[in-house]
Parts: C-alpha cells; sequence; structure tokens
C-alpha cells in the first residue's frame, strides 16, 4: 500500500512538472511573437483568462485550439503537447523558441 502511494505521488509530481513544462513552451512561443496574452486571445477567440490559466498550467487548451495554436506557431501539436518534433511530420520551419 505504502509503495503504491509513494507511486501515485511521484505520478503527480511528474504531471505537474509536464504541465509546467507546457505553460513555459506556450508562453515562451507567444513572447517569441512579441504578442501579448491580449493580443493572443483576441487572434484565439478565447479569454484572456484562458490564456493565463494555460501558461501557468492550471489548464492545457482542448485539441481544436491546440491546432490552432500550432498553425499559428508554426510547429507541430506534438511540439507543443510534449516539446519533441513529431518524427512523422516534416519540420514545419520557422520555429523561432527552442524552449
Amino acid at each position: 500500500m505504502l509503495f503504491r502511494m509513494a507511486r501515485e505521488s511521484d505520478f503527480a509530481k511528474e504531471r505537474e512538472i509536464m504541465a509546467l513544462q507546457r505553460a513555459a513552451r506556450l508562453r515562451g512561443l507567444r513572447e517569441a511573437e512579441g504578442f501579448s496574452q491580449r493580443d493572443l486571445a483576441n487572434r484565439l477567440d478565447v479569454t484572456i483568462r484562458t490564456i493565463r490559466n494555460w501558461e501557468s498550467g492550471f489548464t492545457f487548451p482542448q485539441w481544436e485550439i491546440l491546432r490552432r495554436l500550432a498553425d499559428f506557431y508554426d510547429v507541430s501539436v506534438v511540439y507543443l503537447r510534449t516539446g519533441q518534433h513529431d518524427v512523422h511530420e516534416p519540420f514545419r520551419g520557422r520555429r523561432r523558441y527552442s524552449g
């Protein structure tokens, strides 16, 4: 039982770290493009609070918005989710942010 609790705790920590990495990636891409949170919110037709939640790791964009973000930043959805380039999708070009 104790081992199971420790494993679940490790899993929760790992998920939190991944969420923070995704948040930093989203914030870095936005800043590399020179957009404010308000600019991006207007372009995606979401609230600024939604952008803040994404960039603080509280939430992550739903699939449709994620695809729009990938197109907007010229990166793959896989990159947005994991930070790794999708080997099945050709490099899309002008990615300026490498964090």
